[in-house]
Formats: C-alpha cells, sequence, structure tokens
C-alpha cells in the first residue's frame, strides 16, 4: 500500500499521512467503515492490475448503513465504476440486513 502511494503521488506515504500507511490504515478504518467486518466493509476495485477506486460501508444500526469514501481515481473516470460501486455496496448492504 505505501509503495502504491508513493509512486501515485511522488512523496512518500509518511509525508503525506504523517505514518506509514501500514500505520495509518487502521487509525482510519473505523470512520470509513465503522470498523472491521461484519460491522463494516472496505472495497478496493482494481482494473488490470492497477487501483482504480474504493469504497466502504459502515453499518450504523439493524436496518441502517452508510456508502462511505466512494472513489475513483481519475485515470477511471467516465466508465462507470463509480455506480458500480455503488451497486457493490448496496448489495452488501441488503446482504448483510438479510444476515
Amino acid at each position: 500500500m505505501g509503495n502504491g502511494i508513493e509512486a501515485h503521488f511522488g512523496v512518500p506515504s509518511n509525508e503525506i499521512v504523517g505514518m506509514a500507511a501500514a500505520e495509518y490504515a487502521p487509525t482510519v478504518i473505523d470512520k470509513v467503515c465503522g470498523g472491521p467486518p461484519p460491522r463494516g466493509v472496505f472495497c478496493l476495485l482494481e482494473v488490470d492490475g492497477s487501483l482504480a477506486g474504493m469504497c466502504g460501508l459502515r453499518f450504523v444500526r439493524a436496518g441502517l448503513a452508510e456508502a462511505k469514501r466512494i472513489y475513483v481515481r481519475p485515470a477511471y473516470r467516465g466508465k462507470r465504476l463509480g455506480e458500480l460501486l455503488l451497486q457493490r455496496v448496496q448489495s452488501d448492504a441488503v446482504r448483510k440486513s438479510l444476515m
């Protein structure tokens, strides 16, 4: 993860977020998805082996979930990938509410 950040931005991850990416991710996962599964879901979307987008799903309470941080990298925009990510988190929300 850290190498991808460095390659994309040309700056070490610790200069972007103040710490190594591996240390940073656990500090924000609660904000993005409310915790690890089953309390939350975090999806990364790859296209041809490259990271194209991401999204999170946070379960608020029984029957209520919130899509979080739906993002598609600029090079992949206009390909309906944001719609694909939203459909994925909607599907996950419905499936989890039926459990």
